[in-house]
């Protein structure tokens, strides 16, 4: 349908809930699995509809298990976490925006987990590190993890040089912590309102062996060096 000579006009869904509009168009997926995307071209009072169901898969090495976990090797694969927050992860190797083709060294990261689809896996930074994190906006949750689960485990993650701003529960790494964070550091600015640390803006899980540097600023409550809001 979308080579047909009359048409002027061309629709797309793409299985997500979402849509556009153009005879090239381009989407990214938040998640894994398979999505059915139709395309309806109208022209001269006619309209042709034509699907295909495609499969949005992990690119990483891996399988995504305690036994295999998926291998990070760049800032596009660590923002690929959200798409299977339940999956198991390890750093492949130090990460940095000039290491990473095609990322711009200014361009805000998405965190990873939000209170809708916490993340609930395990990321093992295997002794390499993340430098130059940075995250701006006024969201709430923001951190390399927004919000992590429960069953949620961090640890050997060093995250160094980053630059983390947002509104509430705002941490370099982690947002709002529900899970455990081991064996971890992190050095950078971080600023926000209320529930605002260098590791984490707040926690209700376990963390231990930890320990965060940098400037922490907040203009309400809850405002701490390692931790903003502990419960």
């Amino acid at each position: 349908a979308s080579d047909s000579r009359n048409a002027n006009q061309y629709e797309w869904q793409f299985g997500d809930g979402t849509s556009a509009a153009g005879t090239v168009v381009s989407h990214e997926y938040d998640a894994i699995g398979n999505y059915t995307v139709e395309l309806t071209a109208t022209g001269q009072g006619m309209s042709n509809t034509t699907t295909r169901t495609i499969n949005i898969q992990n690119t990483m090495e891996g399988d995504g298990t305690t036994a295999n976990p998926y291998i990070i090797r760049d800032y596009h694969q660590l923002e690929q976490m959200d798409r299977q927050p339940n999956a198991h992860y390890r750093l492949g190797r130090d990460i940095s925006p000039t290491l990473t083709a095609d990322w711009d060294a200014d361009r805000s990261f998405d965190p990873v987990g939000d209170s809708s689809r916490p993340f609930t896996g395990s990321l093992d930074g295997g002794g390499y590190e993340i430098s130059g994190l940075t995250i701006t906006g006024n969201q709430n949750e923001v951190g390399l993890f927004g919000r992590t689960g429960t069953t949620a485990e961090i640890y050997n993650v060093s995250v160094t040089d980053a630059a983390v701003s947002g509104t509430e529960y705002v941490g370099v790494l982690v947002g709002r912590n529900g899970g455990t964070i081991q064996q971890s550091t992190t050095d950078g600015t971080v600023t926000g309102d209320t529930a605002v640390g260098g590791l984490a803006g707040m926690n209700t899980g376990t963390i231990s062996d930890t320990h965060a540097r940098g400037a922490v600023t907040g203009s309400g409550t809850a405002i701490g060096r390692l931790v903003g809001r502990n419960e």
